[in-house]
């Protein structure tokens, strides 16, 4: 059970790393072309800077968890992260949540339910 906290504050890490990416490109035209530039550009806005940071942070508690628990129990935890997404996405961009994606996110909840139901522990 411990290993599920670090895998729950990793997803939350990442995922609100995400959102603030997110938000900081909403008004921010990326050009390839002009990557250097751009670069600077990316990193001086805080929501991208924050995000990025979140993400870094994400990656502590992952290790965290991989130390904790076999990979085959840990990795499958990382598709609630999708369902953050989706839901956050849809409140805060106001992207659309369809049945489909509903149900997907149904789907992805009742396999994280079924894979922690057999906890392995190292």
């Amino acid at each position: 059970m411990k290993a599920f906290r670090y895998i729950l504050a990793s997803i939350i890490l990442v995922n609100s790393g995400n959102l603030l990416v997110k938000y900081g490109l909403q008004n921010f035209s990326f050009q390839l072309s002009a990557l250097l530039s751009n670069y600077v550009q990316l990193f001086m806005n805080p929501f991208i800077l924050f995000g990025f940071t979140a993400t870094a942070l994400s990656s502590l508690f992952w290790i965290s968890a991989l130390s904790r628990a076999d990979l085959s129990y840990v990795y499958p935890m990382i598709s609630l992260g999708y369902v953050v997404t989706a839901v956050l996405a849809w409140v805060f961009f106001q992207e659309n949540l369809t049945f489909v994606r509903m149900m997907g996110i149904f789907t992805i909840c009742s396999g994280v339910f079924l894979m922690s139901r057999s906890e392995g522990k190292k």
